[in-house]
């Protein structure tokens, strides 16, 4: 196995963003068997673009996940693959995730190991 680089934008998510997106039951999902699946399907189906993964980045010295940058530890992103930018939709989501839900969408990078 080894490490490949990730490129990846996103925000944060708790059981409270979930709740207030309308997604808590998808969230909820996603905690009890990390299937994000169906979260990503009804973000997808609701605002136009779906995202490619949730993820939780976990400090772990020499873990899955190395040299995190734009991200915090600690934390539940939603995750968008940066082609989603070339979506049509991308923009109007993004204004409305933002304008609406407070969301804040940052740009991470790192290596996982896969």
């Amino acid at each position: 196995m080894q490490f490949y680089p990730q490129s990846k934008t996103g925000f944060a998510i708790s059981e409270s963003v979930a709740e207030e997106l309308g997604l808590a039951t998808e969230y909820e999902a996603w905690q009890d068997d990390y299937d994000y699946d169906e979260f990503c399907n009804a973000f997808g189906e609701k605002f136009g673009v779906a995202p490619d993964r949730i993820a939780h980045f976990e400090y772990e010295r020499g873990g899955y996940v190395q040299g995190l940058s734009g991200f915090d530890w600690n934390q539940t992103y939603v995750l968008f693959d940066d082609y989603n930018k070339d979506n049509d939709n991308w923009g109007p989501m993004k204004e409305k995730a933002e304008g609406d839900f407070g969301l804040i969408f940052e740009h991470g990078v790192w290596s996982e190991l896969g």
